[in-house]
Parts: structure tokens; C-alpha cells; sequence
């Protein structure tokens, strides 16, 4: 028997809907990226990868009973808020940041803080300690000063690096309760080797509170997990040339970083220098190998990683508990 042209419509109406859901669960997919159901474990494992946070790759990934399933898609929207949140008040490459407006000030200006940029600033500060100086945020005016010379081809004065690292550092900057001060015009800071680690903390905590079973955070290859089961793979480099990756087996809890030169440096009259200076020469440090550094968090991963490219091997004596050396094969 022929449809009704009532029934006709109606046929029409219920696939546009199938349609339309159809479509919903498509757009859900993509921005989780992938979910995976185990009917054996009754777990789910959902990850997401989202674009453009600090300026490399990010993914996020955690594992949630099945019935946990929508609250923990909130919770991986919620880590890469705060990770692009991060991001915004402490990026130098960000004008319109809290780091890039007290690179800005004069001195004696009051630049106010939220609580994670003056708690960068502070454990910036205790690392400069802890690490007897190599590692040390106020090369922010040198590392610009090698940054010039890759732009003109031409290695920098030395002299007036020298000059610049007596004029920046910690002695001339101020922390108080919600703000930070400069001493001096010329006092500049960078937030790499930590911000981003800390960064990558604070999203994991994210999801932890969120009750779920595992979590992962990965941003430009540092790492940051939660009871974590998977062999976790790393970038690392023995010289200059090559880069290997290396898997550690077994990392449940805590923060994994390195530290090197692959990907990044300065290049000037056809040599390549590391983008890691040495805070007591204002010269690009000559270690030729990357760093892989495991702790109990990223940010510490993150510190350690960059200081032993300054120190070297002695720097393991400097190593506090429970921070340690990943061995690349």
C-alpha cells in the first residue's frame, strides 16, 4: 500500500532527526578525539587532542567507569582550560601576559599577579637556589640578545651580555603577596624549563579531582599521569644530529620532562647553539645530549631537566630525592 503524504512527512522527519543525531555523536567524537569501551574491564578510555596550546602537541587522556563517561568529557575540557589558561598569564610569547607586562614595567611599577603566575615566579626563585644558580629565569634580556643575533647573522657582544646579566637577576626583582616589582628597567624574565611543567600539573590535578581511574597530560613532550599502566615513550637525543625515543615501562605516578636541543636553538653563521644558556656565562650551554628527568611532578621534571643541561654530570650530586635521571638507550 503507498504512504500517506502524512506518512511521508513523517517518514522524513524521523531520518532528518537520525540525521541530526547522527551528526551530534560525530562532532562529539571529534572533539574527544577517540573512546574506547572495555566490556571485559568496564572501563572506558577517552582522549583529546586539542590544537595550539602552548605551541605544540597536547593530548589527554583518561580512564573512567562507563557511567562516568559525560562527566569525564567535562573534565577533559576543564585541563585544557586551565593548561591554555596557564598559558595566558606566563607565555613571554603572549603580550597581553602577566610575565610579558612585568618584562614591560619600569621600575618600581607594581605589576599585579594571580596566584599561579606569583607561584611560578616564587618556585622560579627557590630553584635558582636549589640549583646553585643554574637555573635561573632573569636571562630573559640575553636569551633576546642571541635571539637578534640569529635574526642578524651575528654572534652578540659578549661584553654586553655580561653587563645585561648584572643588571638582571634576582637581586633586583620583589615578590610580595599579590605582586612583583623591578629593582631595575632591565630586568627580564623567560618562563621556560618550569611554567609549562607546572602548567601540566595543574591540569592533571584537574582530572584527579574529578574521581577518575587514570590520567594522563602530555604537552610538547613533557608528561604529567596519574596511575598510569602504559609504558610511557620519550624523545631523547646521545648528540646533536640524531634523536632516539625511549620507552620507560613502568611510571604510574608523577611528572616525566627533558630537556635538549633537537628541535630548538640558535643558528648564526652556520653553527647551531642550544636555546638553554648557562645563567653564569650568558653563553648557549655545550652539552651536545638531552636531559630526561622523572619526579614526583612535572614542575620539578621540568626544573632538573634544564639545570642538569647546565651542570652537566656533576649536577647529580645535586639531585634532590626522588628526583631522577632517565638512562636513554
Amino acid at each position: 500500500m503507498p504512504l500517506t503524504a502524512d506518512q511521508m512527512y513523517r517518514q522524513f522527519t524521523w531520518n532528518q532527526r537520525l540525521l541530526q543525531l547522527a551528526f551530534l555523536i560525530l562532532v562529539v567524537l571529534v572533539s574527544i578525539s577517540v573512546w574506547k569501551v572495555s566490556s571485559s574491564t568496564g572501563r572506558v578510555t577517552l582522549q583529546k587532542t586539542p590544537q595550539g596550546v602552548m605551541g605544540t602537541s597536547c593530548v589527554l587522556r583518561v580512564v573512567v567507569k562507563p557511567q562516568d563517561l559525560q562527566r569525564a568529557e567535562a573534565l577533559l575540557a576543564d585541563a585544557e582550560r586551565e593548561l591554555r589558561q596557564c598559558e595566558a598569564q606566563t607565555s613571554t610569547w603572549i603580550e597581553t601576559s602577566e610575565i610579558s607586562r612585568f618584562n614591560r614595567a619600569k621600575a618600581g611599577e607594581k605589576i599585579e599577579l594571580s596566584p599561579f603566575t606569583l607561584e611560578f615566579l616564587k618556585l622560579a626563585k627557590q630553584a635558582w637556589m636549589d640549583t646553585d644558580g643554574a637555573f635561573d629565569i632573569t636571562c630573559g634580556k640575553v636569551w633576546q640578545i642571541w635571539l637578534e643575533g640569529q635574526k642578524k647573522n651575528a654572534l652578540p657582544d659578549m661584553d654586553e651580555i655580561q653587563r645585561l646579566r648584572a643588571e638582571s637577576n634576582w637581586e633586583n626583582i620583589e615578590l610580595g603577596e599579590n605582586f612583583a616589582v623591578k629593582r631595575n628597567d632591565h630586568v627580564e624574565v623567560v618562563s621556560g624549563g618550569l611554567a609549562k611543567g607546572m602548567a601540566i600539573d595543574r591540569a592533571l590535578e584537574i582530572l584527579k579531582a574529578g574521581g577518575v581511574l587514570s590520567a594522563f597530560v602530555e604537552v610538547g613532550g613533557d608528561i604529567a599521569v596519574f596511575q598510569n599502566t602504559r609504558p610511557i615513550q620519550v624523545k631523547a637525543s646521545k648528540d646533536r644530529t640524531s634523536e632516539c625515543v625511549s620507552e620507560i615501562a613502568r611510571f604510574e605516578n608523577g611528572g616525566i620532562c627533558t630537556s635538549g636541543h633537537s628541535e630548538r636553538g640558535f643558528e648564526i653563521q652556520g653553527t647551531r647553539y642550544s636555546q638553554i644558556l648557562d645563567p653564569t656565562t650568558g653563553r648557549p650551554v655545550e652539552t651536545p645530549w638531552s636531559v630526561t628527568v622523572t619526579a614526583d611532578c612535572a614542575a620539578t621534571a621540568d626544573l632538573w631537566a634544564t639545570a642538569l643541561e647546565v651542570l652537566g654530570e656533576k649536577g647529580a650530586e645535586k639531585l634532590p630525592s626522588g628526583v631522577k635521571v632517565v638512562e636513554i638507550q
